[in-house]
């Protein structure tokens, strides 16, 4: 099966970074996905610059003023449940990602029903084999909260 990602990707004043995470999708090999890309207020022209290069590509939600990140991604995330996405991706804006990593996280996702999160590795943009995080652990308790990471990839992290 192939459930329905909507990726929401949110956009405030970072067009060229913006830009470039939508240049990479392009990519991706994964077959049922869509890109809604949420502008939250930019000042300057990032909204028209992003219909006319990626129009037929994305969902363009312009919102009226910059409503901070977890409401920005609020507003998305509506959007893609009405339009009957089956997975949410948030991803930020200055990510530049592998064409095969929404597949590998679709297929870690499907092989357990009680997997409800997945995280890819996420490398340094200057250091491509260096690992910036694989994930976190919460101590709810505590507030304390605990990166994965940071180090050179050795296939430490690979599933």
């Amino acid at each position: 099966m192939n459930p329905k990602v909507s990726i929401i990707i949110l956009n405030w004043n970072g067009l060229k970074d913006t830009t470039e995470c939508l240049e990479s999708l392009k990519k991706v090999t994964y077959p049922n996905y869509e890109v809604i890309a949420m502008d939250n207020g930019s000042q300057g022209s990032d909204v028209q610059v992003l219909q006319e290069k990626f129009g037929d590509y994305i969902h363009l939600i312009q919102n009226d003023k910059n409503y901070g990140f977890p409401e920005g991604c609020n507003i998305g995330m509506r959007y893609a449940l009405i339009r009957g996405a089956d997975c949410i991706l948030l991803l930020s804006n200055d990510t530049v990602v592998d064409s095969e990593f929404l597949t590998e996280m679709v297929k870690v996702a499907e092989a357990d029903s009680s997997i409800g999160i997945t995280r890819s590795k996420i490398y340094y943009y200057y250091e491509l084999n260096r690992i910036q995080a694989v994930g976190r652990k919460i101590n709810w308790w505590l507030g304390d909260i605990e990166t994965y990471g940071e180090e050179e990839d050795g296939g430490q992290y690979n599933m």
